[in-house]
């Protein structure tokens, strides 16, 4: 899988998977593009690469 989008996740649910995603190259951030926190909203974008991230993250704030 190349993108992922979730929403409702708790931070515990996410962290461990985004080392794992970053360290292989993905992108993984909220869907305002911001890094993901303790304080985060649960909403989740993981992605491949930058390229496909950027484009995701154009049509979730159309959304």
């Amino acid at each position: 899988t190349d993108l992922a989008v979730d929403a409702g996740l708790d931070p515990f649910d996410i962290f461990a998977c985004a080392a794992v995603i970053e360290g292989a190259g993905g992108v993984i951030t909220d869907w305002d593009g911001a890094p993901i926190t303790l304080s985060w909203s649960g909403r989740v974008l993981a992605s491949g690469g930058q390229g496909l991230h950027e484009k995701a993250l154009a049509f979730l704030s159309k959304v």
